[in-house]
Formats: structure tokens, sequence, C-alpha cells
């Protein structure tokens, strides 16, 4: 039931192309994605793709390079949000993680990966699973569906997503209207 609310993030500058993935935050077009797709240049174009391959014009509204977090709108759309848990995940717990992997062939695809939690810190979930690139700023779920981080990358023993509550605090922060 999450699958609609996760999008492909592409982003391109005048020197390069990143592609990565976000969650929708609100019917109205805000997103969440990670902040490293964003690099110093300007960026020339964004587009976020959604699960039924419609294509839309995006955006920057903020982000955070110390939280790796940033918020992107689009608009003329009407999508379906994901759910951000304000809670945060036990040891053990399993998880699911959603994004758009970017493939050798330079296309991307759905991906998910399965997993359990093995640490969790202030700002970060540490979970067993292999992410692949793309999939930074999708989300990481419970096994409700709930968003309980966003994938943000990989050391050598686990993944690492930035909790969702330490995300909401800053959606917050930013004004966006959660879930509306």
């Amino acid at each position: 039931s999450t699958k609609a609310a996760v999008v492909e993030v592409v982003v391109s500058s005048n020197e390069q192309t990143l592609v990565g993935s976000g969650i929708v935050l609100t019917r109205d077009g805000y997103i969440l994605t990670s902040a490293h797709l964003f690099h110093e240049d300007p960026v020339a174009n964004m587009y976020v793709t959604t699960s039924d391959r419609l294509k839309l014009r995006a955006h920057m509204i903020s982000h955070n390079n110390e939280l790796d977090l940033a918020i992107v709108k689009v608009e003329g759309a009407e999508l379906s949000p994901g759910h951000l848990a304000a809670r945060v995940p036990k040891l053990g717990s399993d998880v699911i993680g959603i994004g758009y992997a970017f493939g050798a062939t330079g296309a991307t695809s759905e991906a998910a990966f399965v997993g359990s939690v093995v640490s969790v810190d202030d700002q970060h979930i540490y979970f067993t699973s292999s992410i692949l690139p793309g999939t930074s700023g999708g989300p990481l779920l419970d096994n409700t569906g709930e968003v309980i981080g966003l994938m943000n990358g990989r050391r050598p023993d686990a993944a690492i997503a930035i909790r969702s509550d330490v995300a909401l605090n800053y959606v917050r922060q930013m004004k966006v209207p959660v879930g509306q």
C-alpha cells in the first residue's frame, strides 16, 4: 500500500545527472528525499516520476545537508502520501526498504530490500540489507507499512536510514502539512 507514495527523483546539473528516490508527504506534491542528490552546482532540471510512471517537473523547497534531507515540490497532480512514524523501531525489528535502483544500463527499476534493525542512534537506523544506488531517499518501512526511516547510505556492516522522527521534525520545521 505504500508503493504509490514512493517516487523516483532525477536531478540534472550542468555536469551530471543523479537518480534517487523519495516519499510523498502531501497530496498536493511535497516530497521528502536525500539532500546529497543536490550538489553545489545549480540544478538545471529536476523531475519526479510516480509509481504509475507520471513524470512531473519539481523544484527545491528546502535542503539540510547535515541531516541529508531535502523537500521538493511538484505541481499539477494529486499524489498518494506515505505516513511518517514518530516512533523509533526496536532492535531486531523486520524492515523493508523501497526505492528506484539505478542499473548498469542507465535505467531505473523498482527495488525492495528486506532486513532487520541492528542498531539505532540519535539520527539513524542501521539495518541488515543491501541497498543499491538510486534508492537513497526511499522509505524504510516497518511491517505495518509505516515509514520509519529514509534510506541514505551504507557502511561495511549495515545499511543506513535517517530516522523518520528526525525527518518528521525537519518537515514540521519547514511547515509542510504532512499527510494532507
